[in-house]
């Protein structure tokens, strides 16, 4: 699946077993010296002489004090580790794994071919994949988060022909199938969804992308480019 965000029943496993064996080691050293000696006898000793020391009582305090707080450092941490669990369980990533496996296929150099062959080979698998029960949707390309192909930081953008802006804004690329949307669950915001041949010049872009070029956010039917050299992309799309 697609960035799950759960439990690994191994690791847990292992943890309960160390913390049996440390139970188990840390209960050793009473026992043996109670199997040794006259228990009675010696804790009857031992509270004599501490309750006769000022120094032994104020010891004993001290390590009462230190084990409470120890144990209340520990319940803090545990509740804050379940909250920032429950808290990554509920994020809203802006798409759904639920169901979602992302497959990594790697040809062999001798089937690759040329690029028309290479695209009606993936294209054969797709339709195959789809036509399979229970298969909702497929598609080819880097499922999210991907970074896309090399970003850059831009430093200035151009938007709709008004001077360059300066900006702090990484702008990753993807290139993707029209169902990339859909079968990521990836909600439209705005304008629409891309069409089969589609110019590689329409683009869609995220919210905060959105919000960043536009004040509004109202990017559809805009344009920007990141370079003077580079076409400009049109906006068809906010998700």
């Amino acid at each position: 699946s697609v960035n799950p965000i759960d439990v690994d029943y191994r690791a847990l496993l292992v943890t309960t077993g160390l913390a049996g064996l440390a139970w188990i080691l840390s209960s050793l050293p009473p026992v043996i010296f109670a199997w040794r000696g006259n228990l009675l006898e010696l804790l009857k000793i031992e509270g004599a002489s501490i309750s006769a020391s000022r120094a032994g009582a104020l010891w004993r305090r001290s390590l009462t004090v230190a084990q409470v707080a120890l144990a209340v450092m520990l319940l803090v941490g545990s509740v804050l580790y379940v909250r920032s669990y429950l808290g990554l369980v509920r994020l809203d990533k802006g798409f759904d794994s639920s169901g979602v496996v992302a497959i990594s296929l790697t040809l062999p150099p001798q089937l690759l071919g040329s690029a028309d062959e290479r695209a009606a080979m993936a294209q054969t698998i797709l339709e195959r994949l789809r036509a399979r029960p229970g298969v909702l949707g497929a598609f080819e390309g880097s499922p999210p988060p991907s970074t896309g192909d090399s970003p850059t930081r831009n430093d200035h953008i151009e938007v709709d022909g008004r001077p360059p802006i300066e900006t702090n804004i990484l702008v990753p690329r993807l290139w993707v199938d029209p169902d990339y949307f859909r079968v990521l669950g990836i909600p439209l915001i705005a304008g629409r969804m891309f069409d089969r041949g589609e110019p590689p010049t329409n683009v869609i872009i995220t919210e905060s992308l959105a919000k960043g070029l536009w004040r509004d956010g109202d990017a559809v039917g805009h344009r920007f480019r990141e370079d003077p050299r580079f076409e400009w992309s049109y906006v068809i799309g906010v998700v």
